[in-house]
């Protein structure tokens, strides 16, 4: 006679304060529950269907939260506010206003939209990175098997020869000797660095003064400020399009956005709106923020009353720059990498190679 099977516990459902969507879950409640509300299936079975299909704990318990709301009377997007770590103001509102006029299913698709674009352009930031830091990774990787374990093995025999070693020796060798000495309080004063950096970065004083500081590095202030201008332009866009007035759409893409000096510049845009002002006008007068592109093309937007066509312009022009940015970027990287990182290896290997030159050619 087989045995019961035991009763398996039910998944928790409360709200963590780090559960989280990863993107493969986001398309699968955007825009498969967008298909399914275009086919005429009611919002609450939509959701159910998703609910039943996942694997995932996080994802469960947003689910049955969005469902549990949905039938006790409230409105989704009331529901997704309530879980503000999930679903931000963008995702709020464009769902607001998709219920408020009948076109829930455009809106998801908006928001699905705007989610793949982001995610595309963060690869974009990430592939560049991934070269330079596989380089700078193999080169402390051989200069410190140079110093670490190589030359603490033949450092032993310079020294008992009592011969005069070249200066380049007598640095390597005191810089291993310090390291192996205090590596630990080196270590411990880069962690202390790192978290105080951290933490300093929660001070708004601190932060807006860091991130203004970035938009002027060369190389590096261009790809910030083109980031940035795809991101909130790309917000615009989808937000003015789905009928979202101008003033609540520009304090929406402010809140929305991370970089605190485009996200002060927005909200100011927002009063200037209120004020009676011109865009275009405000745009042409922070030209370190906004190039000349940026500020004619919403100018021709106010002129014609196609903003949000506007903004979706400026955002696929200023993709298309950024992949342009990169490569010239990594295109500049490379040999510059290549003379620092050949120089580096090279100082290290001959401070250890020149020594023992130096003792064969006296023996011969």
């Amino acid at each position: 006679m087989a045995k019961p099977q035991p009763e398996q516990k039910p998944w928790p459902t409360k709200i963590r304060v780090f559960d989280r969507m990863t993107s493969k879950e986001r398309l699968v409640l955007f825009k498969h529950l967008a298909a399914m509300i275009e086919a005429g299936v009611p919002l609450e079975k939509g959701l159910l269907a998703i609910h039943e299909q996942t694997r995932s704990k996080s994802f469960h318990r947003i689910l049955h939260s969005l469902v549990k709301d949905l039938d006790s009377g409230e409105t989704l997007s009331s529901s997704m506010k309530k879980m503000p770590h999930i679903f931000n103001e963008l995702v709020v509102n464009l769902i607001s206003v998709g219920e408020k006029t009948g076109t829930l299913s455009d809106s998801l698709v908006r928001i699905n939209d705007h989610f793949e674009k982001a995610g595309e352009l963060r690869k974009k930031v990430l592939s560049a990175l991934i070269y330079p830091f596989i380089v700078v990774a193999g080169t402390i990787g051989t200069v410190a098997y140079l110093v670490f374990v190589l030359l603490p093995q033949i450092t032993p025999l310079f020294l008992s020869l009592n011969v005069d070693l070249p200066a380049s020796t007598t640095f390597v060798i005191f810089s291993a000797e310090f390291v192996t000495t205090y590596w630990k309080w080196m270590v411990a004063l880069l962690v202390f660095g790192v978290i105080a950096f951290y933490f300093a970065l929660k001070i708004h004083r601190f932060r807006y003064a860091f991130h203004s500081l970035t938009l002027y590095i060369p190389l590096v202030n261009t790809l910030i400020k083109k980031i940035q201008v795809a991101r909130f332009s790309q917000m615009l866009g989808v937000l003015l399009a789905s009928g979202v007035s101008v003033v609540p759409a520009f304090k929406i893409a402010a809140e929305s956005i991370e970089h605190p000096v485009y996200r002060r510049s927005l909200e100011k845009i927002a009063a200037s709106i209120q004020g009676g002002e011109n865009i275009g006008l405000y745009l042409q007068a922070h030209p370190v923020l906004f190039s000349p592109l940026v500020t004619q093309m919403v100018s021709v937007g106010e002129e014609t009353a196609r903003l949000d066509k506007s903004f979706f312009f400026i955002a696929k022009f200023t993709e298309e720059e950024i992949d342009e940015v990169i490569k010239v970027m990594t295109t500049l990287l490379e040999p510059l990498l290549m003379i620092m990182i050949g120089g580096l290896v090279g100082f290290v290997a001959l401070a250890v190679i020149t020594p023992i030159y130096q003792l064969t050619s006296g023996i011969g």
